[in-house]
């Protein structure tokens, strides 16, 4: 007889037993039970039937022919349709379906991996029939075979299917803990953790084949990150930085060790957006690790071993520049907790002892101190041109335009508006005094003019007039100073900040397409578009991007690329807008609509508008390779860390898949361990 499907809810060994198949048949038979879902059994109790080996009519005591089907002639063998087929599975069945590997069904016993299908058959006695059956000398020999065979768990391992020579649950545990180590270097959990996380995840989830199969401890987990993750994600890199633009950015520690970081990373398009990610460590050496030199023949190496051409590199960002924001409130609080934090220092403050003391106590009793700690209080706040530097974004495009917004900002102060407005920013004359207001329009700040301060204190003649006069002096030789010094510092006269505001959405009506031909022809080499059939198709783009309207970019894409360089000063994010337009095709040919326009653009987006980028490797740095976690290799351990926390895998860094890490992760450990043994065996050796 054909086995009983799993859904009559007797699975497993438990369908040997002859009490369990005549338990449902009983059921069935009265109606008191739902209909057995039985492979080829009828749905209709008043047709079921069976069949006997001999295919004849079996009339059992008390039947009567009236209650008969039609019966054939003897010794004729009459086919029995499928729909009066009553099938049971008697523990010896051929399994003509693949057997599964879930729990619930992992019980099944086999019997070399075989079943043997039987039908008997008869036409109305079925309960009698089975009754007969089971009684056999054929079903017990059978049934007894079958309490003998092995269990299908046993077979498991060997019959799931395999990826790469690994079974489904050795690839399911290798994933779990894969992602549990890219967890841990994401969220700077100490590795050692690992050492305790196995055994939790076995406590935990112990009905869990995966919980039981992970096995990452902090050796392990060390091997998946520095064996597997990291050389696949830094072969990736590799890979894009072969055909594409980018930008390199380094800085060298300020460590007096032997060892110098100068932690090269990379900047590039990459898919929906720029991405800004570590190539190497760079450590140079010796006496002259520091030099330009030494550390330029350090990146060239890095860049020739893997096969990356510097034709490639568009831009080079170095630090050299402070980018920390001074705070008068900061520099107060630091003063006092330096006293606070010794009683030496403390007892210094003796006024009759101190003449610098004496000299700072007398100008703090100055009523113009107060005055002048206001005007820099107002003031500060206006120097925030600091913060475009700092931003993680690319803003390239921006920083003409916020060069010429911050210094005629700087200029309102004490320039007169009509001055301004009637010349270039560049060609303002703001040192002629009569471009310049009255005193007692100079923007020093409303508390510093009015309430209890400059105003008051003359009122009340704690002040003179002459003091009065002399603070307005101060206060435009200072306005005249700064403006100087952004003139002098900042690069407006830059032809590649000046040509890259075109690809801001906002501002493309007021460009052309020679702002687009100026890096066609600097980088000609990676935009090959100076031909002059290439540049007409590039005007052509660059019209059709002018006459683009918002509502033509999707309304997600916009609040995707939303950033913000302060909680007054939001912009859009270019590199996801144009990663877009990117993709937009011509409704009558199909094919891109901006294909060279993009490529310009994408080029742009990855310049680099400040050191930034340099500065924030090193904060990353310093928040692993602490004094808790010292022993942390440079060129090894450390370098995984961050080559992974720089892959962009934030904020959902459990949602990564990884597909041929897994592979690698598995001989990681083992690798490391023959490694490890045969350096020990070579060091017992030598000794």
């Amino acid at each position: 007889m054909n086995h009983l499907a799993n859904q009559t809810g007797v699975r497993g060994k438990n369908c040997n037993s002859p009490s369990q198949v005549l338990c449902v048949l009983k059921q069935w038979r009265a109606g008191n039970a739902t209909e057995p879902a039985v492979r080829g059994a009828v749905t209709n109790p008043a047709t079921a039937r069976g069949m006997s080996k001999s295919n004849k009519p079996n009339h059992a005591k008390g039947s009567s022919r009236q209650q008969q089907p039609k019966v054939c002639p003897p010794g004729s063998k009459r086919k029995v349709p499928e729909s009066q087929k009553l099938t049971a599975f008697f523990g010896l069945g051929r399994l003509d379906t693949p057997l599964s590997t879930e729990p619930g069904h992992a019980d099944v016993p086999v019997e070399k991996a075989a079943r043997i299908e039987t039908d008997n058959a008869c036409y109305h006695m079925a309960h009698a029939d089975v009754e007969r059956h089971i009684e056999s000398e054929s079903h017990q020999r059978k049934v007894k075979a079958g309490e003998q065979s092995q269990q299908i768990t046993k077979f498991t391992v060997n019959t799931a299917p395999k990826v790469d020579n690994m079974t489904q649950l050795e690839v399911k545990a290798q994933r779990a803990e894969i992602k549990v180590a890219v967890m841990m270097v994401n969220h700077n959990v100490p590795l050692a953790v690992a050492d305790h996380f196995s055994p939790l995840m076995k406590e935990c989830f112990k009905d869990s084949d995966v919980a039981q199969r992970y096995g990452a401890a902090r050796t392990k987990t060390i091997c998946i990150i520095n064996r597997a993750i990291a050389p696949y994600l830094h072969d990736e890199l590799v890979k894009k930085m072969r055909n594409r633009p980018l930008t390199l950015s380094t800085d060298g520690s300020n460590d007096a060790g032997r060892e110098k970081m100068n932690p090269l990373t990379v900047k590039l398009f990459d898919v929906d957006r720029v991405e800004h990610m570590f190539l190497d460590m760079c450590i140079t050496t010796g006496t002259n690790a520091a030099t330009a030199e030494t550390i330029f023949e350090k990146m060239d190496s890095v860049l020739k071993k893997d096969n990356i051409p510097w034709q490639n590199c568009v831009g080079l960002s170095v630090d050299n520049v402070n980018l920390s924001d001074f705070d008068v409130e900061d520099m107060v609080v630091a003063i006092g907790y330096w006293f606070k934090a010794s009683t030496k220092r403390k007892c210094r403050l003796d006024v009759e002892k101190q003449a610098n003391f004496k000299r700072l106590r007398k100008h703090f009793e100055d009523p113009m101190t107060e005055v002048h700690l206001l005007f820099y209080q107002a003031t500060l706040p206006v120097i925030t041109f600091n913060l475009l530097f700092q931003c993680k974004e690319p803003s390239v495009y921006l920083l003409h335009g916020q060069m010429r917004s911050y210094v005629k900002k700087l200029m309102s102060k004490f320039v007169t508006t009509t001055a301004i407005k009637n010349a270039d920013v560049c060609e303002v004359e703001f040192k002629d005094k009569q471009n310049q207001v009255a005193d007692h329009k100079l923007n020093i700040g409303w508390t510093t003019r009015t309430t209890s301060t400059l105003n008051c204190l003359h009122e009340v003649g704690e002040i003179s007039q002459y003091q009065v006069d002399n603070f307005h002096k101060a206060v435009r030789a200072f306005f005249v100073a700064a403006v100087d010094y952004a003139f002098e510092k900042l690069p407006f006269k830059e032809p590649v900040l000046e040509h890259s505001q075109f690809i801001d959405f906002q501002q493309k009506m007021d460009c052309d397409v020679n702002e687009a031909l100026y890096f066609v022809y600097r980088f000609s080499h990676l935009l090959p578009y100076g031909d002059p059939k290439e540049q007409d198709k590039l005007s052509d783009e660059f019209l059709d991007y002018q006459l683009m309207e918002e509502k033509d970019i999707p309304r997600s894409i916009w609040e995707q690329a939303v950033s913000r360089v302060s909680e007054q000063e939001v912009y859009h994010r270019m590199d996801k807008v144009w990663a877009h337009m990117a993709t937009i095709k011509s409704p009558v040919t199909g094919m891109p609509k901006l294909p060279r326009l993009s490529k310009v653009a994408q080029l742009i987006l990855t310049l680099p508008h400040s050191n930034a980028d340099a500065e924030r490797v090193f904060s990353m740095i310093g928040l692993n390779k602490t004094d808790t976690r010292n022993a942390l290799a440079l060129e090894g351990t450390l370098s995984s860390i961050i080559t992974i926390k720089m892959s962009g895998m934030e904020p959902n860094c459990f949602k990564y898949e990884l597909s041929a890490e897994i592979k690698a992760s598995k001989s990681a450990a083992s690798s490391y361990n023959r490694e490890h043994a045969a350096a020990s065996n070579a060091g017992s050796e030598c000794t």
